[in-house]
């Protein structure tokens, strides 16, 4: 027989009360057995016994929600799993703090054919116009104006400046993730000055981090106690480093390389494998981690990429009405959180098989982000549905790869 902390911490239930109340009566000679059903002294036992079983039940939950488990999966009014309590364990027994969420940043790239500009952090602003999202330059900024090279014969050729500058998003979290490939609109356009599309993984923010994610990290903190460097101590060091941006690796795997003996560290990142900067952080955090002579190397995981394609259906009644691109928008800003969040090497599910992005599943991420949008201009969500075309089955994903996914659908109205 298995025995769980619930069943030691059980709370009673009013009748429960109510009869151990009686029995103790009993004993000491009270003859509550004539007490009129709906008497005085009846009915003051009765809410006696109800405020007692409440207070078991706060202590019931006390007593559950100091333990890391079952302090993650504590429900709140709402039916919404509760953060504080995980916080408070993780804090006083792990020493490991949740990772907030993050402020999107990422590199944007700006082609200047005029004369140069410059502006002081957060005054050029920048608008993804499908989602809403704002950004503006993380820091000052001087874009360069573009030279003229005189030439022997003819007239002289004009050369544009282009680099990437990095912008952050106003506010927190993955609803302002624009992906890879999307170019942004400035707030005020400027002559000569052209935004081409967001670079690497794209401006990526990430939510505040999950109760199992969190709880992962927790227990895997006393890995780091030991001499042996367990893969734990890798994972907890390696999940737990921030680069000065506040980005951290939402996916990590731990591998020792069979014939070379070096243990591989591969990182994940929402919107695809880690940047350099995440890279540099996470060897830093490894430093007291990794015993002597052991060799460690930290990767970022393979992008498997991956198109989707397809029609989003919505009611005729829609017709006229609806915002197309903002809805597609919506969609796949939902599907590409999904992806973010699919572990590396994918989902398992079951023992030998291979690693999946599973298509159910990201087919609902875009019903739901489209859905979102419907509900937030008011309009209603029945009848909304994808007609996928391409994949047709799940998607399989090697042993050290997270999925990349870019979209060509269209909208129709049936």
């Amino acid at each position: 027989m298995i025995l769980f902390l619930s069943d030691f911490a059980s709370g009673e239930s009013p009748s429960q009360v109510l009869t151990l109340i009686q029995e103790v009566g009993t004993l000491v000679g009270l003859n509550w057995q004539g007490w009129a059903p709906q008497g005085m002294l009846s009915t003051v036992w009765n809410l006696a016994a109800q405020r007692i079983s409440a207070i078991g039940s706060y202590v019931q939950g006390l007593a559950l929600g100091g333990t890391a488990t079952n302090a993650a999966n504590i429900l709140g009014a709402n039916g919404q799993l509760v953060t504080g309590w995980l916080d408070l364990v993780g804090q006083a027994f792990f020493r490991t703090q949740r990772h907030p969420a993050t402020f999107a940043n990422g590199p944007v790239l700006i082609t200047n054919s005029g004369s140069t500009v410059s502006y002081a952090a957060g005054q050029y602003r920048l608008t993804n116009t499908a989602t809403g999202a704002t950004y503006a330059n993380q820091s000052a900024i001087t874009i360069p104006g573009a030279i003229t090279v005189p030439q022997p014969f003819g007239s002289p050729i004009t050369i544009p400046y282009f680099g990437n500058f990095t912008f952050v998003a106003d506010v927190p979290g993955s609803a302002s993730t624009t992906p890879a490939g999307v170019t942004l609109s400035p707030a005020t356009p400027v002559p000569g000055i052209t935004i081409g599309p967001t670079q690497d993984n794209g401006i990526v923010g990430q939510d505040a981090e999950s109760n199992q994610a969190y709880l992962q990290r927790c227990y895997a903190f006393p890995g780091t106690f030991s001499a042996g460097g367990p893969a734990s101590g890798y994972y907890y060091a390696a999940a737990s480093a921030v680069t000065a941006s506040g980005n951290y690796a939402s996916r990590v795997l731990v591998q020792l390389q069979k014939y070379s003996g070096v243990v591989a560290v591969y990182l994940g990142y929402p919107g695809g494998g880690a940047n350099a900067d995440l890279i540099a952080a996470v060897k830093q955090a490894l430093l007291p981690i990794v015993p002597f002579p052991v060799q460690s190397a930290v990767l970022p995981a393979t992008q498997h990429l991956t198109t989707v394609s397809g029609t989003l259906v919505l009611p005729a009644s829609l017709s006229g009405i609806a915002n197309t691109s903002a809805i597609l928008a919506s969609a796949e800003t939902a599907a590409t959180n999904y992806a973010g969040s699919i572990p590396i090497g994918g989902v398992v599910t079951h023992s030998g098989a291979p690693g999946i992005l599973p298509l159910s599943a990201l087919v609902s991420a875009l019903v739901t982000g489209a859905a979102n949008s419907l509900t937030a201009a008011g309009l209603s969500t029945q009848g909304v549905y994808f007609d996928i075309s391409s994949p047709v089955v799940d998607i399989n994903l090697p042993a050290n790869a997270v999925p990349v996914v870019s979209y060509n659908l269209g909208a129709a109205f049936g």
